[in-house]
């Protein structure tokens, strides 16, 4: 019983997980450039850690490697549906990255691996649109609700990551 996964949707999520290293890696100098929007956005500054983002990194990709198995376990239009909003949210991301990066005139954590999650996620989404017959404003809907979905699922994945770090350092504050 293995994982049964495309040669694409492999690419996309090794790249997401490499993208994911360089965001935690680069994250307090990006913290340190926009904490003043944080603030505005209420982000709570306990939630602006390394090994949080780490955790909710984590989780972000977990939950990307599960759909992306499951719609290649076996084609349907839920299931590519599925694909193309994974891919879509992704390539939004990789998107984001490169507007920030324009608007600060700076590299931002994510940025180097943005090019080519960019292009493995409009692969699978393309492929996934064929194999699941979606047209192409059923794409569009998709990409449209998967990009609108990001900001809380982080916001969801920070408050998992806060939880499972607090459970982490209190037991091992008690050894």
């Amino acid at each position: 019983m293995g994982v049964q996964l495309s040669r694409s949707s492999g690419h996309l999520l090794a790249v997401f997980a490499l993208h994911n290293l360089e965001e935690v890696a680069h994250l307090p100098h990006d913290l340190a450039r926009h904490a003043e929007l944080l603030d505005r956005l209420g982000v709570p500054t306990g939630w602006r850690r390394r090994d949080l983002m780490a955790v909710a990194t984590t989780l972000l990709t977990s939950m990307a490697f599960a759909g992306l198995r499951e719609a290649d376990r076996a084609s349907s239009r839920r299931r590519d549906g599925m694909a193309v909003a994974i891919a879509a949210a992704l390539g939004g991301n990789a998107v984001t990255h490169g507007v920030r990066a324009a608007a600060d005139r700076a590299y931002n954590g994510g940025l180097g691996t943005s090019p080519v999650m960019l292009l493995a996620a409009v692969r699978v989404a393309g492929q996934a649109r064929r194999r699941g017959q979606l047209s192409g404003s059923q794409v569009w809907n998709i990409a449209i609700a998967a990009n609108a979905a990001v900001p809380p699922l982080v916001l969801v994945a920070l408050a998992a990551g806060d939880a499972i770090v607090g459970v982490t350092r209190s037991r091992a504050g008690r050894s």
